[in-house]
C-alpha cells in the first residue's frame, strides 16, 4: 500500500467514524437564551470527539495497512 493509498484510508476512516460520534453525548439546553435555537446543543464536545476519531481512525488505518501489507486483501491485482 503506498503512502497516498494510506491517507485516504485514513481520511475515509477518520470521517466516517467523525460523522458517527456526532450525536453520542449531546444535552439540550434546558432554557436557551433568546435567539439560540431550542434543540441545539448546550456542549458538543468536538475537541473529545476529534481525538477519539483520530485514534480510532489511525487504529483502523494500520490493521488496513498491515492486511493490504500481508496479502490477505490485494488492492492491486
Amino acid at each position: 500500500m503506498s503512502f497516498i493509498s494510506l491517507i485516504i484510508v485514513f481520511t475515509l476512516f477518520w470521517w466516517l467514524i467523525f460523522f458517527s460520534l456526532l450525536p453520542l453525548g449531546l444535552k439540550k439546553e434546558n432554557n436557551p437564551p433568546k435567539g439560540h435555537d431550542r434543540g441545539a446543543p448546550a456542549s458538543h464536545g468536538l475537541g473529545m470527539k476529534s481525538l477519539i476519531t483520530t485514534l480510532i481512525a489511525f487504529i483502523l488505518s494500520a490493521f488496513a495497512y498491515w492486511i493490504a501489507e500481508n496479502n490477505w486483501i490485494s488492492l492491486w491485482t
